[in-house]
Parts: C-alpha cells; structure tokens; sequence
C-alpha cells in the first residue's frame, strides 16, 4: 500500500517537467496559448480514457479481468519511449552541432553564458 503511494508521489513529478520543457520551446508571448492548449488536451484525454476504459473491460471482464489495465499500461510505456526518444533526438542535435561560444555575461550575472550557435530550431522559440 505505501510502496504504490510513493511511486504515485513521483508520478506526478511528471507534469510540471513536461509543462516546463514545452514552455522552452515557445516564445513568452504563446506560452498562454500552449498552456490553454495541454489543459483542453488533458482534459479531453480524461474523458476519451474513462469511457475507453470502462468500455474494455465491460468487454473482456469475461475471460480476462485485468486487461484494461494492460492496455493502459502498454499506453503509458509508449508515452514513456517517445519522451525518451525525444530527449535523445534532442541530445543528438546538440552533441552533433557542438559548437559554442561564450557570450559576454550581463550585469551582475556571474556564470558565463554560451550560444549553441548551429542548432537548427525550425522556428520553434524564436520570436518574429
């Protein structure tokens, strides 16, 4: 009981680290607009998944009790293989394209500041 607590603690570390990495990628002018946009699409996976859920194992509760959980957990191990294939990517275009240089520190900054100089962005973060 308090082992499946504890790992519920952690999962929901999650939420915030992804909101805070999607935030990097826009400009501060749409961050609005993309946190609008994950609330409506948390929001309507909640709905789509219960009723999805209830509906399996309305389905299979007859040869096999458990399989909904199964499908929810083969869901959740793909979410879980893109984030990592996402990081990876990521840390695959910034190891290819390595090449910094130091930026002159603002006032009362006191760590030295680099710019990935050949990092192709798509657009994506880079104000108009």
């Amino acid at each position: 009981l308090f082992i499946g607590s504890g790992i519920g603690a952690i999962g929901n570390i999650a939420t915030p680290t992804l909101r805070s990495e999607m935030s990097k990628l826009v400009s501060p002018n749409t961050q609005g607009s993309l946190f609008s946009l994950i609330t409506a699409v948390e929001i309507l996976c909640v709905l789509i998944s219960s009723s999805a859920t209830s509906g399996i194992y309305e389905t299979t509760h007859d040869y096999y009790h458990g399989f909904s959980f199964l499908i929810l957990g083969g869901v959740a191990f793909l979410a879980g293989g893109l984030l990592v294939a996402q990081r990876l990517n990521k840390k695959y275009k910034i190891q290819k394209n390595d090449k910094k240089e130091l930026i002159e520190p603002k006032e009362g900054d006191t760590r030295p500041t680099y710019r990935l100089s050949d990092i192709e962005l798509d657009g994506v973060g880079q104000d108009e």
